[in-house]
């Protein structure tokens, strides 16, 4: 099988993940659901190829792949496009998944369907913005739009720390700096810890991962940094009491504060059908970090948090729901769509009714 034809064809049905495995002919998930392809099982020695295809100028990641037998790499695939690659080995035997990222190109907050208020964030030149969602769910790809605007708006320094590159920003307005995790730096703490000595304006950090670089991220914004960066949680309740959950209970009330005086914004996305049945949309919430969620957050009543965000609209922000409503109003997505996304169906059933909706 040749790789590149079959990325091709891949990207061609607009799959977002591709699997490749011994002994299983490949698979594509298309819209969110797993498909096979019409394809021979894969052979030992075709996907051995596949590895040295694509570390083949790449020794750093080679050593890695050969020393714990997995590893993450960015792939470009000329004139296809690129794509974030993990080798590892279930069973005894190799495994690849393949997920594309979009181009520098293809970034744009209209077309990806995002909030306008992320476009202002952006902007921003200090203050902690996160990104969270499950995995899957367009954290990357917010996080690279929001990047993107940036540096189509503002002369500043970019720093980028991610494990790997996905998305290559072009320099445009900005300088761009991305640092990759293996290849051009040991770690992310190695990297974070000297950062700031590379007169950075924007930090973009691939993931928070521990409380050290959670820890770093909330010192180098209290500096007076912009920090861009994702968690693997579903909204901001959640993301609050994570970050709280990676330190000590005495350091509770510091890192509270810490939190309450650097958070810019939490945005927490769901990618949902569109009523066209060609692709996905993102369903977001949106927490702004108004002088109330402060005292909240300060305070560790986060169970509050929600009743912030659903009467923030006029600050831009929206729960869930209230974003399933818009993306419904506007025909987006089916009835059905919304209310089975829907943290409280019969809530939102109920205020479309109101509104004469349905």
């Amino acid at each position: 099988m040749d790789l590149k034809t079959f990325l091709k064809t891949a990207c061609e049905k607009k799959a977002s993940d591709i699997h490749f495995r011994e002994g299983s002919p490949p698979a594509m998930r298309i819209d969110g659901k797993l498909v096979l392809a019409e394809e021979q099982p894969m052979a030992h020695e075709d996907l051995m190829k596949m590895v040295s295809e694509i570390l083949k100028v790449d020794e750093a990641h080679k050593d890695m792949f050969d020393k714990s037998r997995e590893v993450d790499v960015g792939y470009t695939a000329e004139g296809i496009g690129r794509f974030r690659v993990n080798f590892c080995h279930q069973q005894g035997h190799l495994s690849v998944a393949m997920r594309r990222v979009m181009s520098a190109d293809e970034l744009d907050f209209e077309s990806l369907n995002l909030p306008p208020i992320l476009k202002q964030l952006s902007l921003d030149t200090r203050g902690f913005i996160l990104i969270t969602g499950i995995t899957g769910s367009g954290k990357t790809t917010t996080l690279a739009t929001m990047t993107c605007h940036i540096n189509r708006n503002r002369a500043c320094h970019i720093v980028t720390i991610e494990d790997p590159i996905e998305i290559v920003h072009p320099q445009m307005k900005a300088l761009v700096t991305q640092r990759e995790v293996i290849t051009d730096t040991d770690t992310y703490t190695s990297a974070l810890r000297n950062v700031v000595r590379q007169d950075p304006d924007v930090i973009l950090i691939g993931e928070m991962r521990d409380a050290e670089s959670v820890g770093s991220a909330l010192k180098i914004a209290e500096a007076g940094h912009l920090i861009l960066s994702t968690l693997h949680t579903t909204n901001a309740p959640e993301t609050i009491n994570r970050i709280m959950s990676f330190f000590p209970l005495e350091q509770a009330d510091e890192v509270r504060s810490m939190l309450a005086g650097t958070l810019k914004a939490i945005i927490s996305q769901r990618l949902v059908p569109r009523a066209s049945g060609n692709g996905r949309v993102p369903a977001v919430e949106i927490l702004i970090n108004t002088a109330r969620a402060r005292d909240i957050i300060r305070s560790g009543e986060i169970d509050k948090i929600l009743q912030v965000i659903e009467e923030g609209t006029g600050y831009g922000m929206q729960t869930f729901d209230q974003s399933l409503m818009d993306l419904f109003k506007s025909e987006v997505i089916t009835l059905e769509t919304a209310l089975s996304y829907a943290t409280s169906p019969n809530d939102l059933r109920l205020n479309l009714q109101k509104q004469g909706l349905i």
